[in-house]
């Protein structure tokens, strides 16, 4: 048997137990995704088979869900396998040595913050504040 690798071509039959109301559902997404029929029903079998296996984890597997509100950037970022291994490391360690200060490996990249022009905040309110408060006082005390 060879490899499953996406993109693959599977078929299989469905099983004469199937109920009339899948059957139904069935006709009603090929009728209404037509061509794409079947990436829409790949796409749902796909999805159906990795609940299953986040339900039958096993014992020595923890599954943390992405929590809502965040962005692509930052999905990308905790979906990453290297990033998941570091995060799956912070956590061992917390565990093991709760009180002791978390460690990082020193990287040969360093990332250095991307400053994008001006490093200050130009907004006419904030430096018509800045001006009156702040550089429009006498500071001499020769009287």
């Amino acid at each position: 048997m060879s490899e499953f690798i996406p993109g693959k071509v599977i078929s299989f039959r469905l099983p004469r137990t199937t109920p009339k109301r899948v059957l139904s559902h069935l006709e009603d997404l090929k009728s209404h995704h037509g061509r794409k029929f079947s990436s829409v029903l790949s796409s749902k079998f796909v999805q159906m088979l990795d609940e299953e296996i986040k339900k039958e984890k096993p014992d020595d597997m923890l599954v943390i869900p992405i929590p809502s509100g965040i962005s692509q950037d930052e999905r990308a970022f905790l979906q990453n396998e290297k990033n998941q291994a570091l995060i799956g490391q912070l956590i061992i360690h917390l565990l093991k040595e709760p009180d002791k200060m978390v460690t990082l490996p020193e990287t040969e990249q360093t990332i250095e913050p991307k400053l994008e022009g001006k490093s200050y905040i130009q907004n006419k309110a904030l430096q018509s504040f800045a001006q009156k408060t702040f550089l429009n006082f006498d500071d001499d005390d020769d009287d």
